[in-house]
Protein backbone atom coordinates (compact mmCIF):
# COMPACT_ATOMS: atom_id res chain seq x y z
CA UNK A 1 0.00 0.00 0.00
CA UNK A 2 1.15 2.96 -1.22
CA UNK A 3 1.91 5.88 1.82
CA UNK A 4 -0.34 8.38 2.10
CA UNK A 5 0.70 12.12 0.85
CA UNK A 6 -0.58 14.90 2.64
CA UNK A 7 -0.55 18.20 1.12
CA UNK A 8 1.95 20.62 2.85
CA UNK A 9 -0.13 23.49 2.88
CA UNK A 10 -2.46 21.57 4.69
CA UNK A 11 0.38 21.30 6.92
CA UNK A 12 1.33 24.57 7.23
CA UNK A 13 -2.58 25.74 7.79
CA UNK A 14 -2.91 23.23 10.68
CA UNK A 15 0.94 24.92 12.00
CA UNK A 16 0.05 28.95 11.32
CA UNK A 17 -3.60 27.90 13.52
CA UNK A 18 -2.01 26.25 16.45
CA UNK A 19 0.56 28.97 16.52
CA UNK A 20 -1.89 31.81 16.33
CA UNK A 21 -3.97 30.52 18.65
CA UNK A 22 -1.34 28.87 21.14
CA UNK A 23 -3.36 25.88 21.32
CA UNK A 24 -0.40 24.19 22.05
CA UNK A 25 -0.78 24.83 26.01
CA UNK A 26 -3.68 22.68 25.83
CA UNK A 27 -1.47 19.37 24.11
CA UNK A 28 -1.02 16.44 25.91
CA UNK A 29 2.57 15.53 26.58
CA UNK A 30 2.06 12.70 23.42
CA UNK A 31 0.62 15.97 21.43
CA UNK A 32 3.31 18.14 22.27
CA UNK A 33 6.63 15.91 20.99
CA UNK A 34 4.40 15.21 18.01
CA UNK A 35 4.00 19.06 16.85
CA UNK A 36 7.45 19.05 17.62
CA UNK A 37 8.53 17.16 15.10
CA UNK A 38 6.05 18.02 12.86
CA UNK A 39 7.15 21.74 13.15
CA UNK A 40 10.63 20.72 12.67
CA UNK A 41 10.33 18.54 10.10
CA UNK A 42 7.97 21.08 7.97
CA UNK A 43 10.54 23.98 8.63
CA UNK A 44 13.53 21.95 7.18
CA UNK A 45 11.94 20.90 3.84
CA UNK A 46 10.04 24.54 3.28
CA UNK A 47 11.10 27.15 5.33
CA UNK A 48 12.33 29.41 1.84
CA UNK A 49 8.70 29.33 0.42
CA UNK A 50 7.33 30.90 3.79
CA UNK A 51 6.69 34.73 3.61
CA UNK A 52 8.47 36.64 6.71
CA UNK A 53 5.02 36.60 8.60
CA UNK A 54 4.65 32.91 8.65
CA UNK A 55 8.38 32.25 9.40
CA UNK A 56 7.56 33.99 12.11
CA UNK A 57 4.74 32.53 13.55
CA UNK A 58 6.20 28.66 12.80
CA UNK A 59 9.76 29.52 14.29
CA UNK A 60 7.70 31.15 17.77
CA UNK A 61 5.60 28.14 17.60
CA UNK A 62 8.84 25.49 17.00
CA UNK A 63 10.78 27.61 20.01
CA UNK A 64 7.61 27.15 22.00
CA UNK A 65 6.92 23.57 21.68
CA UNK A 66 10.81 22.79 22.14
CA UNK A 67 10.20 24.44 26.12
CA UNK A 68 7.71 22.62 26.43
CA UNK A 69 9.45 19.25 25.45
CA UNK A 70 12.40 20.00 26.82
CA UNK A 71 14.65 20.24 24.57
CA UNK A 72 16.44 23.70 26.22
CA UNK A 73 19.14 23.44 23.57
CA UNK A 74 17.29 23.08 20.62
CA UNK A 75 14.84 26.16 22.01
CA UNK A 76 18.09 28.16 22.11
CA UNK A 77 19.10 27.49 18.39
CA UNK A 78 15.26 27.98 17.52
CA UNK A 79 15.21 31.48 19.75
CA UNK A 80 18.89 32.73 18.32
CA UNK A 81 17.79 31.80 14.35
CA UNK A 82 14.46 34.40 15.58
CA UNK A 83 16.68 36.93 17.00
CA UNK A 84 19.02 36.88 13.36
CA UNK A 85 16.36 36.80 11.24
CA UNK A 86 14.05 39.66 12.52
CA UNK A 87 16.67 41.73 14.89
CA UNK A 88 17.96 43.37 11.78
CA UNK A 89 16.01 45.29 9.04
CA UNK A 90 13.35 48.22 9.66
CA UNK A 91 9.82 46.75 9.12
CA UNK A 92 10.04 43.72 10.93
CA UNK A 93 12.74 45.22 14.44
CA UNK A 94 9.87 47.59 14.88
CA UNK A 95 6.70 45.23 14.81
CA UNK A 96 8.55 42.30 15.96
CA UNK A 97 11.15 43.60 18.89
CA UNK A 98 8.47 43.05 21.87
CA UNK A 99 7.88 39.69 20.82
CA UNK A 100 11.51 38.88 20.48
CA UNK A 101 12.20 40.54 24.30
CA UNK A 102 8.94 38.39 25.38
CA UNK A 103 10.86 34.92 24.15
CA UNK A 104 14.33 35.82 25.83
CA UNK A 105 12.04 36.38 29.05
CA UNK A 106 10.58 32.39 28.12
CA UNK A 107 13.98 31.48 27.80
CA UNK A 108 15.58 33.10 30.91
CA UNK A 109 12.54 31.95 33.08
CA UNK A 110 12.61 28.06 31.55
CA UNK A 111 16.40 28.47 32.73
CA UNK A 112 15.34 29.26 36.57
CA UNK A 113 16.60 32.88 35.42
CA UNK A 114 13.38 34.96 36.76
CA UNK A 115 15.06 38.12 37.41
CA UNK A 116 16.41 38.92 33.92
CA UNK A 117 13.51 36.97 32.62
CA UNK A 118 11.11 39.85 34.42
CA UNK A 119 13.85 42.68 32.97
CA UNK A 120 13.16 41.48 29.20
CA UNK A 121 9.23 41.76 30.04
CA UNK A 122 9.76 45.22 31.97
CA UNK A 123 6.42 44.26 34.62
CA UNK A 124 4.14 44.37 32.04
CA UNK A 125 0.88 42.05 33.38
CA UNK A 126 -0.43 40.53 30.20
CA UNK A 127 3.32 39.50 29.38
CA UNK A 128 3.82 38.29 33.12
CA UNK A 129 0.88 36.39 32.65
CA UNK A 130 1.58 34.44 29.40
CA UNK A 131 5.39 33.84 30.22
CA UNK A 132 4.55 32.46 33.80
CA UNK A 133 1.81 29.93 31.66
CA UNK A 134 3.77 28.73 29.66
CA UNK A 135 7.12 28.34 31.41
CA UNK A 136 5.57 26.61 34.22
CA UNK A 137 3.47 24.36 32.12
CA UNK A 138 6.20 23.11 31.23
CA UNK A 139 6.21 21.39 34.14
CA UNK A 140 4.05 19.14 33.56
CA UNK A 141 6.06 17.38 30.75
CA UNK A 142 9.59 16.97 31.75
CA UNK A 143 8.90 13.57 33.50
CA UNK A 144 8.60 12.44 36.52
CA UNK A 145 12.73 12.81 37.60
CA UNK A 146 12.97 14.28 40.73
CA UNK A 147 9.69 15.75 40.93
CA UNK A 148 9.95 17.40 44.38
CA UNK A 149 12.62 19.73 42.95
CA UNK A 150 10.21 20.72 40.15
CA UNK A 151 7.32 21.28 42.39
CA UNK A 152 9.38 23.62 44.38
CA UNK A 153 10.76 25.26 41.66
CA UNK A 154 7.23 25.69 40.36
CA UNK A 155 6.13 27.39 43.87
CA UNK A 156 8.88 29.70 43.95
CA UNK A 157 8.22 30.67 40.52
CA UNK A 158 4.28 30.84 41.58
CA UNK A 159 5.26 32.90 44.76
CA UNK A 160 7.49 35.62 42.55
CA UNK A 161 4.89 36.41 40.24
CA UNK A 162 2.12 36.71 42.84
CA UNK A 163 4.93 39.26 44.89
CA UNK A 164 4.16 41.27 41.02
CA UNK A 165 0.84 40.60 40.39
CA UNK A 166 -0.81 39.82 43.94
CA UNK A 167 -4.64 39.85 42.42
CA UNK A 168 -3.75 37.38 39.88
CA UNK A 169 -6.57 34.96 41.02
CA UNK A 170 -5.68 31.85 38.87
CA UNK A 171 -2.01 31.63 40.15
CA UNK A 172 -3.28 31.70 43.68
CA UNK A 173 -5.41 28.81 42.94
CA UNK A 174 -2.55 27.09 41.21
CA UNK A 175 -0.44 27.21 44.44
CA UNK A 176 -2.93 26.35 46.46
CA UNK A 177 -3.25 23.51 44.24
CA UNK A 178 0.25 22.35 44.65
CA UNK A 179 0.66 23.25 48.34
CA UNK A 180 -2.45 20.65 48.19
CA UNK A 181 -0.51 18.14 46.75
CA UNK A 182 2.49 18.40 49.11
CA UNK A 183 0.19 17.87 51.77
CA UNK A 184 0.06 21.18 53.10
CA UNK A 185 -2.98 22.01 53.78
CA UNK A 186 -2.88 25.23 55.74
CA UNK A 187 -0.69 27.03 52.52
CA UNK A 188 -3.26 25.57 50.37
CA UNK A 189 -5.56 27.17 52.49
CA UNK A 190 -4.26 30.37 52.91
CA UNK A 191 -3.89 31.13 49.55
CA UNK A 192 -7.40 30.47 48.59
CA UNK A 193 -8.51 33.09 51.39
CA UNK A 194 -5.92 35.57 49.05
CA UNK A 195 -8.44 34.37 46.46
CA UNK A 196 -11.41 35.44 48.29
CA UNK A 197 -10.36 38.55 49.69
CA UNK A 198 -10.83 39.57 45.68
CA UNK A 199 -14.19 37.60 45.02
CA UNK A 200 -15.76 37.36 48.53
CA UNK A 201 -18.74 35.43 47.05
CA UNK A 202 -16.84 32.98 45.44
CA UNK A 203 -18.73 29.95 46.95
CA UNK A 204 -16.83 27.32 44.85
CA UNK A 205 -14.10 28.52 46.89
CA UNK A 206 -15.76 28.20 50.40
CA UNK A 207 -16.73 25.06 48.91
CA UNK A 208 -12.81 23.93 48.34
CA UNK A 209 -11.75 25.11 51.70
CA UNK A 210 -14.17 22.91 53.05
CA UNK A 211 -12.64 20.28 51.25
CA UNK A 212 -9.18 21.03 51.80
CA UNK A 213 -10.14 21.22 55.57
CA UNK A 214 -11.42 17.90 54.88
CA UNK A 215 -9.08 16.44 53.96
CA UNK A 216 -6.88 17.80 56.89
CA UNK A 217 -9.37 16.10 59.28
CA UNK A 218 -9.19 12.72 58.05
CA UNK A 219 -5.16 12.80 57.81
CA UNK A 220 -5.02 13.69 61.35
CA UNK A 221 -7.87 11.50 62.75
CA UNK A 222 -6.36 8.29 61.09
CA UNK A 223 -3.42 8.78 63.18
CA UNK A 224 -5.46 8.27 66.40
CA UNK A 225 -5.79 4.73 66.92
CA UNK A 226 -7.70 4.26 70.82
CA UNK A 227 -10.01 7.36 71.85
CA UNK A 228 -8.69 7.06 75.38
CA UNK A 229 -8.37 10.29 77.72
CA UNK A 230 -4.82 10.74 76.53
CA UNK A 231 -6.66 11.28 73.07
CA UNK A 232 -8.45 14.15 74.14
CA UNK A 233 -7.30 17.30 73.72
CA UNK A 234 -6.37 16.10 70.16
CA UNK A 235 -10.12 15.12 69.57
CA UNK A 236 -10.90 18.85 70.26
CA UNK A 237 -8.27 19.77 68.14
CA UNK A 238 -10.35 17.56 64.99
CA UNK A 239 -13.37 19.05 66.38
CA UNK A 240 -12.01 22.20 65.38
CA UNK A 241 -10.83 21.35 62.34
CA UNK A 242 -14.10 19.22 61.23
CA UNK A 243 -16.13 23.11 62.22
CA UNK A 244 -14.26 24.51 59.83
CA UNK A 245 -14.93 22.39 57.29
CA UNK A 246 -18.75 22.21 57.80
CA UNK A 247 -18.77 25.82 58.17
CA UNK A 248 -17.07 26.45 55.18
CA UNK A 249 -19.56 24.24 53.33
CA UNK A 250 -22.42 25.90 55.19
CA UNK A 251 -21.10 29.41 53.62
CA UNK A 252 -20.69 28.23 50.18
CA UNK A 253 -24.64 27.21 50.36
CA UNK A 254 -25.62 30.57 51.79
CA UNK A 255 -24.23 32.08 48.91
CA UNK A 256 -25.13 29.50 46.26
CA UNK A 257 -28.35 27.38 48.00
CA UNK A 258 -28.34 24.99 44.52
CA UNK A 259 -24.44 24.09 44.64
CA UNK A 260 -24.30 20.18 44.84
CA UNK A 261 -21.03 19.71 45.82
CA UNK A 262 -21.13 21.80 48.62
CA UNK A 263 -24.26 19.33 49.82
CA UNK A 264 -22.34 16.65 49.20
CA UNK A 265 -19.74 17.94 50.92
CA UNK A 266 -21.80 18.30 53.81
CA UNK A 267 -22.93 14.91 53.55
CA UNK A 268 -19.89 13.18 53.70
CA UNK A 269 -18.57 14.74 56.10
CA UNK A 270 -21.42 14.25 58.79
CA UNK A 271 -21.33 10.34 57.63
CA UNK A 272 -17.82 10.19 59.34
CA UNK A 273 -19.91 9.82 62.42
CA UNK A 274 -17.48 11.72 64.43
CA UNK A 275 -19.49 12.55 67.08
CA UNK A 276 -20.27 9.23 68.12
CA UNK A 277 -15.86 9.25 68.60
CA UNK A 278 -16.68 12.24 70.67
CA UNK A 279 -19.14 10.82 73.03
CA UNK A 280 -17.28 8.45 74.59
CA UNK A 281 -14.77 10.93 75.56
CA UNK A 282 -17.30 14.03 76.38
CA UNK A 283 -18.20 13.85 80.13
CA UNK A 284 -20.03 17.05 80.14
CA UNK A 285 -17.92 19.13 77.39
CA UNK A 286 -20.37 21.92 76.72
CA UNK A 287 -18.63 22.17 73.06
CA UNK A 288 -18.73 18.94 72.43
CA UNK A 289 -22.25 18.81 72.94
CA UNK A 290 -23.09 21.91 70.98
CA UNK A 291 -21.28 20.96 68.26
CA UNK A 292 -23.03 17.30 68.31
CA UNK A 293 -26.47 19.30 68.67
CA UNK A 294 -26.01 21.33 65.74
CA UNK A 295 -24.60 18.28 63.25
CA UNK A 296 -27.68 16.55 64.53
CA UNK A 297 -30.11 19.51 62.81
CA UNK A 298 -27.42 20.10 59.86
CA UNK A 299 -28.27 15.70 58.85
CA UNK A 300 -31.32 16.40 58.64
CA UNK A 301 -31.48 19.75 56.37
CA UNK A 302 -28.97 18.11 54.27
CA UNK A 303 -30.35 14.89 53.60
CA UNK A 304 -33.75 16.81 52.30
CA UNK A 305 -31.80 18.76 50.75
CA UNK A 306 -29.84 16.34 48.58
CA UNK A 307 -33.50 14.34 47.99
CA UNK A 308 -34.93 17.86 46.87
CA UNK A 309 -32.58 19.05 44.21
CA UNK A 310 -32.08 15.14 43.50
CA UNK A 311 -28.13 14.92 43.70
CA UNK A 312 -26.70 11.61 43.13
CA UNK A 313 -24.31 10.31 45.96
Amino acid sequence: MSELIIDPSLIKRKLLHISQTNKFTEFSPQQLYNHQKEVTNYLQQHESSLNLIELYNLLELQFYLNILTNNDEEAKIVLNKIISYFNEGNETKIVRSQRLKFLKSIWYESQNDLKKSMEMLNDEPDELKLSRRLTTFARNHKGNNDTSKNSNKYIDNLIYYLNLQPNDILTWKELSEEYLISGNYDKSIYCLKQVLLIQPKAYPIFYKIGLIYYYKFLNHFSKLNNLNNDKKDKLIELLKIFKLSRDNYLISLEINQKFDKSWVGLKTLINLNFDSKLIKVSENNKEIKEFIKDNEKIKVIVDKQIKELNIEI
